[in-house]
C-alpha cells in the first residue's frame, strides 16, 4: 500500500512538471508570434541609449515588437535627447534611424570622432532617405559633411607620398620627402589625424604641401608636422 501511494505521488510530481513545462513553452509561443512587427535600429553615436516605451533596446540590431504605438526615448551625456512616436503594423518592416546633435558642437561632433563618423553615415544612408526625427535642413548638412568625408577619405587612399629628385643648390645635391598620415599617437594636440613631412634636407615644405594638394587632400582638415633632420620638428 505504501509503495503504491509513493509511486502515485511520483508520477503526479513527473505530470506536474511536464504540464509547468509545457505552459512555459505555451506562454513563450504566444508571446513570440504575438511579436510580428520587426524593428531594425540605427542610431549614431553607437553608445546612445536607447529606450523604447522605457524598455533599452541594443542599438544596430533587429527586433521583434507587437504591433501599436511606441515613443523612443535616445539619449547620450553631452547630446540633445530625441524623442520620436511612431506605429507599427502587423508583419510590418520597420527602420528607426536617427542620429544625435552634440549641444555644444553641433554635427561638428562627427567630424571630430571620425569613428563615428561611420556610424552617421551608416545611419543615413540605411534610411533609404526616411530618418526618424530630424528635420530636412539638418539631414542635408549630414550628408555634406559625409561627403566631405569620404573626399577626405579618398585623399588618404593618395598616402604616403615619397619624393626625391637631385638639385644642385641646396649644398647636399639632393631632395628626399616622405609625406605619411599620423594618427593619436604622433600627432600634436589632441588631433586624432595629421599629415607627417619628413623633409630630410629641409627648406622643401612648400614643395610637400603643393605635392599634397596635387592628391586632393584639403590641408585644413589636418594638423601638419614638418620634420627635418637640420631643424627637428615644427607644428605648421
Amino acid at each position: 500500500m505504501f509503495s503504491f501511494i509513493r509511486r502515485h505521488k511520483i508520477i503526479s510530481s513527473i505530470i506536474a512538471a511536464n504540464l509547468v513545462a509545457i505552459l512555459i513553452v505555451a506562454i513563450a509561443f504566444i508571446i513570440h508570434i504575438s511579436k510580428t512587427a520587426t524593428l531594425d535600429i540605427a542610431v549614431a553615436p553607437s553608445e546612445a541609449e536607447i529606450r523604447i516605451n522605457g524598455n533599452a533596446y541594443d542599438n544596430f540590431q533587429s527586433h521583434e515588437l507587437a504591433p501599436g504605438s511606441y515613443e523612443a526615448v535616445i539619449s547620450m551625456e553631452g547630446m540633445k535627447t530625441r524623442n520620436i512616436k511612431f506605429d507599427l503594423d502587423t508583419d510590418g518592416y520597420y527602420k528607426l534611424s536617427t542620429y544625435l546633435v552634440s549641444e555644444e558642437n553641433g554635427l561638428n561632433y562627427y567630424w571630430q570622432n571620425q569613428q563615428e563618423m561611420d556610424n552617421l553615415a551608416m545611419v543615413l544612408e540605411d534610411a533609404d532617405g526616411r530618418v526618424f526625427g530630424d528635420n530636412a535642413e539638418q539631414d542635408r548638412a549630414a550628408r555634406e559633411l559625409i561627403a566631405k568625408y569620404r573626399e577626405k577619405e579618398a585623399g588618404e587612399q593618395n598616402l604616403p607620398i615619397t619624393y626625391s629628385a637631385d638639385v644642385a643648390d641646396n649644398g647636399f645635391g639632393f631632395i628626399y620627402l616622405f609625406i605619411s598620415l599620423g594618427d593619436d599617437d604622433n600627432c600634436k594636440n589632441g588631433a586624432e589625424t595629421c599629415i607627417i613631412i619628413y623633409d630630410t634636407t629641409g627648406g622643401n615644405y612648400d614643395l610637400a604641401v603643393s605635392l599634397i594638394q596635387e592628391k586632393g587632400i584639403d590641408l585644413n582638415d589636418y594638423e601638419i608636422i614638418y620634420q627635418t633632420e637640420q631643424r627637428g620638428v615644427d607644428t605648421e
